[in-house]
């Protein structure tokens, strides 16, 4: 217990005690006194003059009189603040907390020295601790809001405005009533990151609550980690003094738009540029394509291709690839060895038609290769966002696919929405156009036309993609492939023409694994009906040249050459064939029994 009976009287003329030793009173230092007006709490060490007003304890008294040693009168009894403290069965600190009223509402246990967490009597939530005191501060002077209960009594005890929150720097009590109306607020949380993002948490919400200024004590470089106000009481609290003086407004982070005028707007021409394509309605520069289709329509194959002219600057089906790219294809669901072969056939068929194109193939194509490919079905975008940043001069990303390479489940919105954003941010911010294979849902059998619908993960996966190519088997040929671009963020011709939306048909090449032959077609509805189109395609087109293209057909001349054909086609075959091509558009009905060829769709469909 501190003797503040004899600090008061070396300093204090006319002391003399007062309520039975509690009290005393005296002729006030701080003014000219004439009558004792100076009154000391002897319990407390509190000091107050009922004439200047001069107020505060013990250490403040004995700095103000030059005292020897001053921080040998902090007082760590917290009833020198009007305070209460305990301890519980387990030597832990106890600390109650009041309401209004003055009636304890809970009682909160410290933490142990063997690292047990805190934990309450009565009223856990996160709440102002030391209301009484609230009630009776200055709010014509600041408030300090320090981290936990025993750096708030010491604060208290140098004669500071100060309260905690109950739960820590991350949690901020719900209602901030019971500190509003201050002048100012110094937040001076613990020196870690804790305390940094505590303070700026709340920070922000006092601004947006109070509109006052709040500030954030700087803690000097170099102090260990977690570095705390208690930690400062030996050094007389200079480093809490240091903070203080540092302490830095909180200005809260714009979080709204950043509004120019549309002056400023137009004259940043050469600051604000339209992505770049890549492939002509097909990929463009800091962009995700989603190439998507069923099993086995050829995605793989037709990913490799497009990896051949993004690395060769040749034209990917007639759509164009304005110059040679750095690409990197990642396969990760095809086996390394299968992969290698395929592009193999590739290379050499492509080099056929493309001779000048081998150096570029050599220097512009990339290929991953691993060895621990049993890996392959776990989240690997992680380290494809790595292969990024570290090989930054990556223009073209192809990557097979998106199943292979994430565990985040396709019914599950909130994350594939995630994923999706990233990587789209990921293709923006460092200017690569990603080519994504994915998965059409198996339910085509009812489909009659292709659409983004189809895709497995639905809009939260199409919503952040720039553009969208579909492929799919034809039921008619089994080299012929249904392809459709269903979106395109970005047209570059003039006039804005595209082929959005436009049903055409490719042709893939057993032998050279490449497609070509890419044309607009008709009738999509019929690609997706399941009988099989051979016979009637061949019989329709053994008839070209049998008279001139504007001839009418009769039923009977269809079943005169059906007879001709080895073997015959039995005239009941033919009757059956006739109403379904002119549902194929492959026929013109001209009146009962009458037909005409449509020779520009007949024709349009094998060149096989």
């Amino acid at each position: 217990m501190l003797d503040y009976d004899g600090l008061y009287k070396k300093y204090i003329k006319r002391f003399k005690l007062t309520q039975g030793g509690k009290q005393a009173v005296g002729l006030c230092p701080f003014h000219d006194d004439k009558n004792p007006s100076f009154s000391m709490n002897l319990d407390t060490g509190l000091y107050f003059c009922h004439s200047c007003g001069a107020k505060g304890n013990t250490y403040q008294f004995a700095v103000a009189m030059n005292h020897t040693n001053p921080k040998d009168w902090i007082d760590d009894n917290p009833q020198a603040g009007g305070m209460l403290v305990g301890t519980d069965g387990q030597g832990r600190l106890t600390f109650p907390y009041f309401n209004e009223n003055g009636e304890v509402v809970g009682i909160k246990h410290h933490k142990g020295k063997n690292g047990e967490s805190p934990d309450w009597e009565g009223d856990g939530t996160c709440k102002w601790y030391g209301l009484r005191l609230l009630r009776g501060f200055d709010r014509n002077k600041p408030l300090y809001i320090c981290e936990g209960e025993k750096d708030c009594l010491r604060m208290l005890s140098i004669g500071f405005q100060v309260t905690t929150g109950s739960a820590g720097a991350g949690s901020i009590p719900k209602d901030l009533s019971p500190v509003a109306g201050f002048i100012e607020y110094i937040i001076i949380y613990d020196n870690d990151k804790a305390g940094n993002e505590g303070a700026e948490k709340l920070a922000e919400r006092m601004v947006i609550e109070f509109g006052k200024t709040v500030k954030i004590a700087q803690w000097h470089e170099g102090l260990p980690k977690g570095y705390d106000i208690s930690d400062d009481a030996e050094n007389e609290f200079k480093e809490v003094d240091y903070a203080i003086a540092n302490a830095k407004e909180y200005i809260p982070p714009k979080k709204g738009y950043t509004l120019i005028t549309m002056e400023d707007f137009q004259n940043m021409k050469d600051t604000l540029h339209k992505p770049k394509m890549v492939i002509e309605e097909i990929a463009s520069v800091g962009g995700l394509t989603l190439l998507s289709g069923t099993d086995n329509s050829g995605k793989s194959m037709m990913s490799n291709q497009l990896a051949l002219c993004t690395a060769t600057g040749n034209d990917f089906l007639d759509y164009r690839v304005c110059h040679p790219y750095k690409t990197v294809i990642l396969s990760l669901e095809n086996d390394d060895g299968e992969q290698r072969d395929r592009f193999e056939k590739q290379i050499h068929h492509f080099l056929k038609k493309y001779p000048d194109s081998a150096e570029l193939i050599s220097n512009n194509l990339f290929h991953r290769i691993d060895i621990d490919e049993g890996k392959k079905f776990l989240n690997a975008w992680d380290r494809i966002f790595d292969t990024l940043k570290e090989n930054p001069d990556v223009e073209v990303l192809i990557v097979d696919n998106l199943t292979s390479t994430s565990d985040v489940k396709f019914s599950d919105n909130d994350s594939l929405t995630d994923l999706i954003r990233e990587i789209e941010w990921t293709a923006r911010k460092n200017k690569v156009a990603i080519i994504c294979l994915c998965h059409h849902v198996k339910k085509e059998s009812k489909e009659s036309h292709l659409h983004k619908e189809m895709i497995r993960g639905g809009k939260s996966l199409t919503d952040f993609s720039w553009n969208v190519v579909q492929i799919h088997p034809s039921s008619i040929k089994q080299e012929w492939i249904l392809f459709k671009i269903t979106k395109i963020r970005h047209i570059y011709s003039d006039g804005g023409l595209s082929t959005k939306d436009v049903p055409q048909l490719v042709v893939f090449d057993t032998d050279s694994l490449l497609y070509d032959y890419r044309r607009a077609i008709p009738n999509e509805a019929i690609h997706f009906l399941a009988p099989n189109f051979e016979r009637p395609l061949n019989f329709i087109i053994s008839l070209q040249g049998a008279n001139n293209t504007e001839q009418i057909w009769e039923t009977k001349h269809f079943l005169n050459e059906g007879n001709e054909q080895s073997p015959p086609i039995p005239e009941s075959t033919v009757k059956k064939w006739l109403p379904k091509m002119v549902k194929w558009c492959w026929l013109k009905r001209e009146g009962q029994g009458l037909y005409k060829i449509n020779w520009n769709v007949v024709l349009d469909l094998p060149l096989v």
